[in-house]
C-alpha cells in the first residue's frame, strides 16, 4: 500500500516514527493512521527531510495527524531548500569568476591543469 520495503518500514518503526503494530501470527497489521504516517514519511524523505527532522514532526499521539504542523514544517523545509539553492548559485558564480580569471591568464596551457600549478 505504501510502496515502501519491509526493511524501510521496520526501520521507521525502530526509529519511533510509527507505532509498533499489533500482530496476528507472523504478520503485522498496520492501521490507517500508520499507513498515512508511512506515506507522509515516504514523501518527506523524497523532499530531503532527514530522519531527525521527521522525529520532530511525527508524533505517536493517538488521533489524526496535525496537518497545520505538517504545513508549517514543509514551509520551513522550503525555506531551507531555497537558502541551499541561493548558496549553490553563489558558489557557481564564484567558480565562473575563477574560470574567467584562469582563462585570461597567459601562462595557462590548453590542457586541463590543477589550479595550484597556474602561475598567473
Amino acid at each position: 500500500m505504501t510502496g515502501l520495503s519491509v526493511k524501510a518500514i521496520r526501520f521507521y518503526e525502530s526509529a519511533g516514527l510509527i507505532p509498533s503494530p499489533p500482530r496476528a501470527g507472523r504478520y503485522r497489521h498496520y492501521d490507517a493512521r500508520s499507513i498515512e504516517l508511512l506515506l507522509l514519511i515516504k514523501e518527506a524523505r523524497a523532499l530531503g527531510v532527514t530522519i531527525a527532522g521527521l522525529k520532530g514532526l511525527v508524533q505517536q499521539a493517538d488521533g489524526p495527524l496535525d496537518w497545520g504542523t505538517v504545513v508549517a514544517f514543509l514551509q520551513q523545509q522550503k525555506a531551507r531548500v531555497q537558502a541551499d539553492i541561493q548558496a549553490l548559485q553563489t558558489q557557481l558564480q564564484r567558480i565562473d569568476a575563477c574560470l574567467g580569471l584562469i582563462a585570461e591568464c597567459p601562462d595557462v596551457s590548453p590542457l586541463p591543469v590543477s589550479a595550484s600549478s597556474i602561475a598567473c
